[in-house]
């Protein structure tokens, strides 16, 4: 992989995960809204980071990744 490939994939991989959290807290939005219990917890947020290796060993291992 080149490295702009590497780039643009570490990219859309954050990405993902972004979307994913907004998602998140979009959910709870309108949970809270309702007067509803929270849908996801910090501990289902915080999850997202380690689901999609945007930690720092993940993203050093993409980058190093050829």
């Amino acid at each position: 992989m080149t490295d702009e490939q590497n780039i643009v994939y570490t990219e859309g991989i954050i990405l993902q995960a972004r979307i994913e959290l907004e998602a998140m807290l979009a959910a709870n939005k309108e949970r809270e809204q309702r007067g509803e219990s929270l849908a996801y917890g910090e501990d289902a947020i915080l999850a997202i980071r380690d689901n999609h290796s945007i930690h720092h060993n993940g993203l050093v291992t993409n980058i190093w990744r050829r």
